[in-house]
């Protein structure tokens, strides 16, 4: 399984054509077939970022599910619908996620390097997210300036 996460930005104006394109045209065009579908399509609150920002999440079968969908969407039947979809955003930035602990332990069955991989990230996100560390990244752990030298203002 992979997952293709796109960042939308999306022209102010235009911002129901592109729901509505998603809705009509990406969503039923992915149900024709068991490759893909569309996950998640999430519309960034007014004054939470940038406004008009749309996030999509795809997910996707495989790398050769991946390979037809993008030759589809280059050159093949889904190209006039990604022309005018185009025409409706700024830009998009888009980036391909495979979940590396999850396939290696079902996917390819291997579970003994899969166990490991997903007990090693589980830690790291915990370490990540303790109080410690949030206290550390806030700066909540500085006690003052680090020597006596640096008490006083710059002189360069």
């Amino acid at each position: 399984m992979l997952f293709l996460h796109e960042t939308h930005n999306v022209v102010g104006t235009r911002h129901d054509e592109f729901e509505a394109a998603y809705r009509e045209g990406w969503m039923p065009t992915l149900a024709n077939d068991d490759n893909a579908r569309l996950l998640w399509y999430a519309n960034h609150a007014h004054g939470s970022g940038r406004s008009y920002t749309v996030v999509t999440i795809t997910g996707i079968a495989d790398g050769a599910s991946w390979e037809s969908l993008a030759r589809r969407t280059q050159q093949g039947d889904l190209r006039p619908w990604m022309r005018e979809l185009d025409n409706l955003r700024h830009e998009v930035t888009g980036k391909l996620l495979l979940p590396v602990a999850w396939y290696l332990a079902v996917g390819s069955h291997q579970r003994a390097f899969g166990i490991p991989v997903a007990i090693v990230a589980l830690t790291v996100l915990i370490l990540l997210f303790s109080p410690t560390a949030l206290r550390w990244a806030a700066g909540g752990d500085q006690r003052g300036p680090a020597s006596s030298a640096s008490g006083g203002p710059d002189s360069r």
